[in-house]
């Protein structure tokens, strides 16, 4: 295949000459067509018996020539094709080679499922065993304190409790944006975040507890609501002189949400705290069917030993269910001692207070007291990579761990807990009434304190755990069902560190995708 003025040509081009009249005679290069000079000779000879009897003689020539060329042309045809035949062979068989660093992983032997991870874009691989869910009577355990890192929370379950975990979206109708206090007795309150002019929050509270709404930056009460069990949408205003309100179609699809939200409650038991109407999630679950079950993962992403040094071999991490309402995953050793070094040595650098609340009307509350910052993907090398091993705990493709709009993630959160810190029970997923929700919590431990410090699961059933497995280990947790409604169940707490220092680290995955 050669190049001719720009383009591309599978048959060299017939050569022309010059004949005894002086005029410049051959085929074309592209088209197989007589060249314009010779084409109009031609036509000249017509009329012309000498010309006809030069035309006659050369175009013998030309004949011969043409020929020629062809028969080059289909030397260059054969001579391309077998060249590209022997270069997708030698393709072909590097495709079968092993890569760098691979190695044969277990078959998995009798009662275990051999399953891909996702569609991967631009990562190698990962092999996964998945433990069936008819190994149950084998493997299921039946007391969630009888696996390593994981107690009961203790004291009576949850419907025998007065004041009962729940969760709560408030919805503002007025024309002007509203402080939210909740009641603690005192003559105000605790100022509890604020609630935009036809703006959505969500709050973690419990039933029986108050809250009041005051016009923003005044003393002038609005509503005061009182938290029910069965009530988990509460629309404040409009006042009945804004019929223009009412008549929105904003309105109107409020009211529809509401009755959807109590019709839901009533068939399933459970409150709807999602995104309406219902968005199924976008990313894959690792199944959660029993207590005990195990899964396995054998990712490609070796563990690096040093800014240098990366091992070759493969990490087989052990996802290890302990909860199945909510779905709570143990994922021991994701980390090397060197990788955990490094991410704390990033994440000491941007620590500051952290705060409660969306984006923008941020606040600090003495229901969280840690600390915290953010590390991009991107910010080393070794990150970038590690961040490769995380999607292979996630089940996630590459295309997926982007990070920011348009991709399912957040940045890496750094935390860090003193002693006497905490963060109260919450939910990660908020309202922001978009379908843009937080899916999953990938939880890094990177140093555990000596007392204290576990997470808990107030709402496991059926009486709450708690969790504290060893550095460089995490739990994965989802924040939302298959239907699309974000798990109440999942409400979770830092709880208090007694003594020592607690350092962490959050990955959240968002579906359908980060907003």
């Amino acid at each position: 295949r050669v190049t001719l003025a720009g383009r591309c040509s599978n048959v060299p081009p017939a050569r022309t000459w010059r004949g005894r009249d002086g005029v410049r005679r051959g085929r074309s290069a592209e088209r197989g067509q007589p060249s314009r000079p010779a084409a109009m000779a031609a036509k000249t000879a017509a009329g012309k018996p000498n010309g006809a009897s030069n035309s006659s003689k050369s175009s013998g020539k030309a004949d011969g020539r043409a020929t020629a060329g062809r028969a080059s042309g289909l030397v260059w045809l054969i001579v391309s094709a077998l060249f590209a035949v022997v270069v997708a062979v030698a393709f072909n068989l590097l495709e079968l080679q092993p890569s760098a660093g691979s190695t044969d992983a277990p078959s998995g032997g009798s009662g275990v499922e051999q399953a891909p991870a996702g569609t991967v874009i631009g990562r190698e691989p990962a092999v996964v065993e998945l433990m069936p869910a008819s190994d149950r009577e084998k493997y299921e355990v039946q007391h969630a304190e009888d696996l390593p890192f994981v107690r009961l929370l203790g004291g009576p379950p949850l419907n025998e409790r007065r004041e009962r975990p729940m969760g709560a979206r408030f919805y503002n109708f007025y024309r002007f944006h509203l402080d939210k206090y909740w009641d603690d007795g005192s003559e105000k309150g605790v100022f509890s975040g604020k609630l935009r002019a036809f703006g959505q929050t969500a709050t973690n509270t419990y039933t029986g507890h108050r809250f009041k709404f005051y016009r923003e930056g005044t003393d002038e009460l609005i509503e005061t609501l009182t938290m029910k069990e069965d009530e988990h949408f509460m629309l404040l205003g409009p006042p009945d002189y804004d019929a223009k309100t009412r008549k929105t179609e904003m309105y109107r699809n409020a009211l529809k949400e509401q009755e959807f939200i109590k019709d839901y409650f009533a068939r399933t038991g459970r409150p709807w705290l999602s995104h309406y109407p219902p968005h199924k999630p976008v990313l894959p679950f690792w199944p959660t069917d029993f207590v005990g079950q195990l899964h396995k993962v054998y990712s490609p992403v070796g563990y690096f030993t040093s800014e240098t040094e990366q091992s070759a071999d493969p990490v087989e991490l052990k996802l290890r269910v302990v909860s199945t309402k909510p779905r709570v995953l143990l994922i021991e050793d994701l980390l090397s001692d060197f990788e955990i070094e490094h991410i704390v040595s990033l994440g000491l650098s941007v620590v500051r207070r952290s705060s409660v609340g969306t984006a923008g009307d941020g606040f600090e509350s003495d229901t969280r007291t840690s600390d915290n910052g953010w590390i991009s993907r991107h910010r080393t090398p070794i990150m970038d990579t590690i961040y490769k091993r995380f999607g292979d705990a996630l089940n996630m493709t590459e295309d997926q761990m982007r990070e920011g709009h348009g991709g399912n993630l957040e940045q890496l959160q750094f935390v860090r807990y003193k002693e006497g810190q905490k963060y109260e029970p919450h939910h990660d997923f908020g309202a922001t009434g978009k379908p843009n929700q937080r899916f999953s919590t990938l939880f890094i431990y990177l140093k555990t304190p000596e007392e204290g410090g576990a997470t808990s699961f107030p709402k496991a059933v059926p009486n709450g755990i708690k969790v504290k497995p060893p550095p460089g280990s995490a739990a994965l947790f989802y924040s939302m069902d298959e239907d699309g409604n974000g798990d109440d169940l999942s409400l979770h707490s830092g709880m208090t560190v007694d003594k020592g220092l607690k350092l962490g680290c959050n990955l959240w995955t968002w579906t359908p995708s980060y907003d």
